[in-house]
């Protein structure tokens, strides 16, 4: 996760997964402006476990909320060729709770054992950010997961600068 320098954000605690299925990192954006901040959060779901933790996710369905991740959920909405329980199962959460994919239906995996694609990195947005938001897959690096640039195009005043500036001739 890579923010714009003199953005300022805290960290969120770890969300409770009572499966422990569901690993995830998440930040809140500090916005004095709109007096509303942002909250980021990047997810991973391992193939493994079949069931999708909806408990854990539905908590973080909120307001001014941009969800990240390979949730290994699969659904023709947003450009698998096929469907799983869990694609079925996010896509009726997401529905439920009024939230939007960013996804264009451009496949974000490659595995290079069977030489096929899909779409598995998922970015969903509440409807307040949603007209806010870009997304884009960008030229592959390397690995199975291509990178994607999510842009956020709103105006965020922040706190002040507080950045340390180091002297090295004293």
């Amino acid at each position: 996760m890579f923010l714009i320098r003199d953005v300022y954000f805290q960290r969120i605690d770890r969300i409770n997964s009572p499966r422990k299925s569901l690993e995830s990192q998440g930040i809140t954006v500090l916005s004095r402006k709109h007096n509303n901040n942002i909250n980021i959060f990047n997810l991973y779901h391992p193939p493994n476990n079949q069931k999708l933790d909806l408990d854990a996710l539905e908590g973080l369905f909120t307001n001014a909320t941009v969800l990240i991740g390979d949730l290994n959920a699969k659904h023709t909405a947003w450009g698998c060729a096929l469907e799983n329980n869990r694609g079925q199962d996010l896509e009726n959460l997401s529905n439920d709770k009024a939230f939007l994919f960013l996804n264009n239906g451009t496949h974000t995996y490659r595995s290079h054992s069977y030489n096929t694609t899909d779409a598995l990195d998922l970015t969903i947005s509440s409807p307040d950010l949603f007209p806010y938001c870009s997304w884009k897959v960008v030229d592959y690096v390397g690995s199975d997961h291509y990178p994607i640039l999510i842009e956020l195009d709103y105006d965020i005043k922040t706190y002040g600068n507080n950045n340390i500036y180091w002297n090295f001739k004293s």
